[in-house]
């Protein structure tokens, strides 16, 4: 079933408040759709709608929160958690695309020019002086430099990827916690754990069933280690107040969230913090590309100074000979 699908199936289920009628309605509809065939079979044999709902990683996650709440809601929460968290990645990617299409780009260059380009240049122009052997150490020492540069890149790009697909993510925070280099991981932690709560809380579930839902669910670690933090010191007796100045919270999600306890809206200050964290994490992504617009930079600069050095050669060579 597409997404338009659930969401008509949920509105259904607004309007009828019955699983069958709602589902019976749907294949009037999409006759073709086998999945709504495999759903009116299932209910046929008395199924429970949650245990119909396991075809894929969609259908599970709804059931997962209709444990909570009802299949309408868990269809609506499921559907706006993808829906920020494709908004969240495309914003991601398009802030950064400029600088990486450049940044690879210079990095192709730089490649083909050392090891194409340049050969080829010193070969045909037969160049032995002191200058052009001088020059040949400075093109290996730039080529150096350029492949420690790609493989720390691929290697640091491959670990995360690994770490976030294994999903053990959390052992790298663990990590830099305890150095006191974590301030990153906690902003992305509890900006995603705030997004999640408010769909949650929004939604009519109890702040307690939320931070149970977040801290079981095992697509983001991170923010599920903040909720069973959370969680923990509210079940222990900690007033709310105190249970938000945690040691893995990002410091302004505490500030913000006083500030909203007093002014009694906490939905409120959660949709502040949002706000500012996004702002936040845009500064932060503007101070990343600048770092690889200036290394592009620099690689471009090089690749000039080193084709104009070459080119330079032959006239010295000229020059040189005409004062013998």
């Amino acid at each position: 079933m597409t997404e338009y699908q659930w969401l008509l199936l949920a509105k259904l289920l607004d309007r009828y408040n019955s699983m069958k009628d709602s589902i019976s309605l749907m294949n009037k509809m999409y006759p073709n759709c086998k999945r709504i065939q495999e759903m009116i079979v299932a209910f046929g044999n008395g199924c429970d709608a949650k245990d119909i709902l396991n075809k894929n990683k969609t259908e599970k996650m709804i059931a997962y929160y209709s444990k909570f709440t009802s299949l309408n809601k868990a269809i609506y929460i499921t559907f706006e958690r993808q829906r920020r968290l494709k908004l969240t990645v495309k914003k991601i990617l398009t802030d950064m695309s400029y600088q990486f299409i450049l940044f690879v780009s210079s990095m192709v260059v730089l490649t083909l020019f050392m090891h194409t380009v340049l050969p080829t240049m010193v070969n045909s122009l037969q160049l032995e002086t002191n200058n052009a052997l001088h020059l040949m150490k400075a093109f290996k020492t730039v080529n150096v430099f350029k492949n420690i540069i790609i493989w720390t890149i691929l290697l640091c790009s491959a670990g995360l990827l690994y770490l976030i697909v294994n999903k053990k993510i959390v052992f790298l925070w663990a990590f830099l916690h305890r150095v006191h280099l974590d301030a990153f991981f906690k902003v992305i932690a509890t900006y995603f754990l705030v997004l999640d709560l408010k769909i949650l809380l929004d939604n009519g579930i109890s702040l307690n069933d939320s931070l149970t839902l977040i801290k079981l669910n095992k697509d983001n670690q991170l923010s599920g280690l903040l909720a069973f933090h959370f969680n923990n010191c509210l079940e222990s007796g900690t007033e709310f107040e105190k249970s938000l100045d945690n040691e893995y919270f990002d410091e302004q999600f505490h500030a913000i969230c006083l500030w909203g306890l007093k002014s009694d809206d906490f939905s409120a200050s959660l949709n502040d913090y949002v706000e500012i964290i996004e702002f936040k994490m845009q500064r932060m992504l503007k101070r990343i590309t600048k770092g690889l617009q200036i290394m592009c930079y620099l690689f471009v600069m090089v690749i000039i100074v080193l084709a104009y050095e070459v080119l330079m050669i032959p006239l010295d060579m000229l020059q040189d000979f005409g004062v013998n």
